[in-house]
């Protein structure tokens, strides 16, 4: 299941998520902020040279915030199935900005 919100100002609720079936239901305590901002991440398409399974290669990639509250980027996914990013974070100094990302080849 996946639930989408959206909202065109700040703002935090809570609120109950009722799932029901014929015979019975489930409530589901939810809750959300939306925040104002942009999340600008750089390079958009990240490419390698060709590679084979057990060679790491590394390529950096930017991410900067707009919004007013820290974010936390905590997963990377590549449309590739062959590639497994590993993201590596370092402290950011006056921005929110995500450092090296290393690519893994998998073997399929």
């Amino acid at each position: 299941m996946k639930a989408t919100l959206l909202s065109s100002e700040e703002e935090s609720r809570e609120g109950l998520l009722t799932l029901g079936t014929a015979t019975e239901s489930l409530n589901i305590l939810t809750s959300y902020a939306s925040l104002t901002g942009t999340l600008q991440v750089s390079p958009s398409a990240v490419r390698f040279e060709p590679s084979f399974p057990g060679l790491m290669r590394k390529k950096p990639l930017w991410a900067w915030s707009t919004y007013e509250k820290p974010l936390t980027i905590l997963n990377v996914v590549s449309s590739d199935a062959r590639l497994v990013p590993q993201v590596s974070f370092f402290a950011p100094r006056s921005s929110s900005n995500m450092h090296p990302q290393h690519l893994q080849p998998m073997s399929m």
